[in-house]
């Protein structure tokens, strides 16, 4: 999705990212060199491989499989769109616990790293591309990732 609704900042939205920045804060106090800590941390998306990936000092920790944006076009508020997932580096900006509704439908516990794009729990998640351009991912495995990542993580996408 190219388009989004304008992220409304709310309290609580202000509260987790102040949370997490004293988070980020206090584990570069506590940890020592060798120890992970949010620069040695990364969230891996294979568009490819449709796998998600946690990386912790160069090595995969946990994966998943996934589903990115179909490539495909698509007709939404009178114009085509592309249902493509960008490519890059990226950071997690805002995350909402449950069911939330977007514009092109509803996503449970999405966390965005750009624009409208979310890594976002789905009902439906075939192993091949079939999203509007978010990373779909199982619907338990939504609830580990909104509970490990933080606001601020970094997120490489690729193919």
């Amino acid at each position: 999705m190219r388009r989004v609704k304008a992220l409304r900042q709310s309290g609580s939205t202000v509260r987790a990212l102040a949370a997490a920045v004293f988070v980020a804060v206090l584990l570069s106090w506590i940890a020592g060199p060798g120890v992970a800590s949010a620069s040695d941390y990364h969230i891996d998306i294979n568009i490819t491989e449709q796998v998600l990936s946690e990386v912790v000092d160069g090595q995969v920790v946990w994966s998943t499989h996934i589903s990115t944006g179909n490539g495909e076009g698509y007709w939404y508020e009178g114009e085509w769109w592309i249902a493509d997932t960008p490519r890059g580096s990226f950071q997690i900006y805002a995350k909402d616990a449950g069911w939330q509704e977007g514009s092109l439908g509803w996503m449970y516990s999405p966390m965005y790293f750009v624009g409208g794009f979310a890594i976002h729990g789905s009902p439906s998640v075939p192993d091949y591309p079939a999203s509007h351009g978010c990373v779909r991912v199982p619907l338990g495995v939504a609830d580990y990732l909104f509970d490990r990542i933080p606001i601020g993580t970094w997120v490489d996408v690729h193919d």
